[in-house]
């Protein structure tokens, strides 16, 4: 057996050690990867998609004869439907029109939807539509992460009225793009998988149990999240909803590759600052290394217990390649880019940094208040900490609690003060800030 065959199966066996550690399979999973997986446990049901798939799929060459991706063989199997979707006056070139609309609301991504059904074969899809009747059963690349997060909620009854109002949530909308790709599905429903089916079978509810303790501070935020959205209901909830999930998936996956109490430092001020650009590359570092390392400790430690075949595979993966760390390193290091606490997305960049974009910004924020209610920067500063353990130098305790976590050098005044100014400015900017005099930040919801 050569050298790259014996790695190959050596991997393939770290696959159950990912699952017993994680609880679940670490893959380079989009947001809308975790949200089919998430939000198919919330609602307990899906329905068939492979018509709909067929619409927002169009293509311009026949694979083989009677291709049903191709309009002109489409139409008429549209019009053998029961009950038929189209009119017998829709012609080729208005279904095509249709189909080229669907795609661009159902792909906007350019990656998540393809053609999944005879003649063409696909890993998984998924329709990147705020909506519970989209939810695929063929999406892949999320290890069943959804579960996992289902199940830890589900432990606390915090969790419990989360998943509530998710659901809640989740059937209530029905936005114009959901109306267009309504004739296209069946009404039957079908039961989808229980949760704690999907999970490794060591994930124990003793585990869950002491996985809610550590991650209830998240779990009260998203309780505190899902309140407010359903409340203000705007009109991408579902989305604010998972750029949440994630954000504590985020926290968990930290959380559990790190010894000590996390400290993150992020940098808003645009890499005007080096000192600060250079602190929040090095937070970033720490933390995909912890995670990058984390089975490895684990088995040193005796936390978690793998066969003799097992040990045998990660030895040959330990001394001839860092597939270990380059698995969960890649996992950590998409799903932080992706669900917005890292930046930048571009590629050919190898450095990467906490930043949260303005719409993870805004949902954090959302995260931290309640309605009516109005908070100074010094107590946002106190529940971006305790809650999602960003410490930014928004209050003059920062500078001590970062010298201590090891970032230095970095100057309160010239460093720190100026990541206060451009963080104070973007949560202007998302309308969830006003300054009424200086030096005084106030924050609140958005009234809608």
């Amino acid at each position: 057996m050569d050298n790259s065959t014996l790695i190959k199966n050596a991997r393939s066996k770290m696959v159950p050690i990912y699952k017993r550690a994680l609880g679940y399979k670490p893959e380079r999973m989009k947001t809308v990867h975790l949200a089919t997986s998430f939000l198919l446990c919330v609602a307990g049901k899906h329905k068939n998609l492979e018509l709909l798939n067929k619409v927002s799929v169009p293509k311009s060459v026949e694979s083989t004869s009677g291709d049903p991706y191709i309009t002109k063989n489409l139409v008429q199997i549209l019009r053998d439907q029961q009950p038929q979707p189209i009119s017998n006056s829709i012609t080729e070139k208005e279904l095509l029109s249709l189909r080229n609309h669907l795609n661009t609301l159902y792909n906007n991504d350019g990656a998540a939807l393809a053609a999944a059904f005879h003649p063409y074969k696909t890993y998984g899809y998924d329709f990147s539509s705020p909506s519970g009747e989209f939810l695929s059963i063929h999406s892949k690349n999320h290890g069943n992460a959804g579960a996992l997060i289902y199940m830890v909620l589900s432990q606390s009854k915090e969790g419990i009225e989360t998943l509530k109002i998710t659901k809640e949530i989740l059937e209530s909308v029905d936005s114009p793009s959901t109306a267009l790709g309504r004739p296209f599905i069946p009404n039957e429903e079908i039961e989808y998988e229980k949760p704690e089916n999907l999970l490794p079978d060591e994930i124990d509810i003793e585990r869950l149990s002491d996985l809610s303790a550590l991650m209830l501070p998240q779990t009260l935020k998203l309780n505190n999240l899902v309140k407010n959205i359903q409340i203000i209901k705007p009109a991408y909830a579902l989305r604010q909803l998972m750029i949440g999930v994630g954000s504590w998936l985020l926290l968990y996956l930290i959380k559990i590759s790190s010894e000590d109490k996390p400290i993150i430092i992020a940098d808003y001020t645009n890499g005007n600052n080096e000192r600060l650009r250079t602190q929040a590359r090095a937070c970033f570092a720490r933390y995909i290394s912890n995670f990058g390392n984390f089975v490895s400790r684990g088995v040193d430690s005796g936390s978690i217990n793998i066969s003799t075949e097992e040990a045998a595979a990660l030895s040959i993966i330990q001394s001839e390649t860092t597939a270990e760390s380059d698995d969960l390193e890649s996992h950590f290091n998409d799903f932080a880019l992706r669900i917005g606490w890292a930046q930048p997305r571009a590629g050919n960049v190898k450095h990467k940094h906490f930043e949260t974009v303005p719409d993870t910004l805004s949902v954090l924020l959302m995260s931290l208040l309640t309605i009516d209610e109005v908070v100074t920067m010094e107590e946002i500063s106190k529940r971006l900490f305790e809650s999602w353990h960003l410490c930014i130098g928004l209050a003059a305790k920062d500078h001590s609690l970062l010298s201590e976590a090891g970032y230095n050098p970095l100057d309160y005044s010239a460093d720190l003060r100026l990541n206060r100014e451009c963080f104070k400015n973007l949560s202007i900017a998302l309308g969830l800030a006003w300054e009424p005099s200086d030096g005084l930040v106030l924050f609140r919801l958005q009234s809608k």
